[in-house]
């Protein structure tokens, strides 16, 4: 029987919480399931493929958004992003990876701060991916739920509390006490280093 093979403890928590991340940007843009959206069309249309549909949806006032996938990338932006990173098509670990390194710059420039650190102690400040991502007020103008739940500072912080000591199968548990109303389900690989080991960028 060959041996189970898991990331480092520290790797499976910034893959948990660049996921947490990355659920939260598109629970306002087409679904807040994992694995699902990534053929969405705005309006809710699906496409199919692997490349980014540029398909133009009439708003109504003169004006037009081409957005599609989970996080409904305008076809400007996810140009820029598929250069940035090397991106071979608009498929599901690539439209992850592109909304990961958008919200991480994003994040960095209106803050100075890192967004996997701020989502390790439940601090992120989503207002400052706003301007990026609408969505993220909620329909009464507030911030999303998981960010009103998240712990104050005060708080011991996940990114210094689990430790390579850690088991991969106790970092969702763990996590799960710093954002509790996201469901975190274990993960043996991460997408985003996959894919930064490929073109040589993070």
């Amino acid at each position: 029987m060959s041996e189970e093979k898991y990331l480092p403890a520290s790797e499976a928590k910034n893959a948990l919480l660049r996921q947490y991340v990355l659920d939260e940007i598109a629970s306002g843009e087409t679904t807040d399931a994992p694995g699902e959206g990534y053929n969405v069309l705005y309006g809710g249309e699906l496409f199919s493929g692997n490349q980014h549909p540029n398909v133009r949806h009439d708003l109504g006032d003169g004006t037009y958004t081409s957005a599609a996938g989970r996080y409904q990338f305008l076809t400007p932006t996810w140009e820029s992003e598929k250069n940035a990173l090397n991106l071979k098509d608009f498929g599901p670990a690539s439209q992850d990876a592109a909304a990961w390194h958008l919200a991480n710059e994003t994040y960095r420039k209106g803050t100075g701060r890192e967004l996997l650190e701020d989502a390790a102690s439940g601090q992120v400040d989503w207002d400052v991916l706003k301007p990026v991502w609408p969505s993220l007020d909620g329909e009464d103008g507030t911030r999303p739920q998981a960010a009103q739940d998240a712990p104050q500072s005060s708080s011991p912080s996940p990114a210094g509390s689990a430790g390579s000591g850690m088991a991969p199968s106790d970092l969702p548990q763990f996590l799960q006490a710093f954002h509790k109303n996201y469901e975190f389900v274990p993960v043996d690989y991460d997408p985003f280093a996959v894919l930064e080991s490929q073109s040589g960028k993070k």
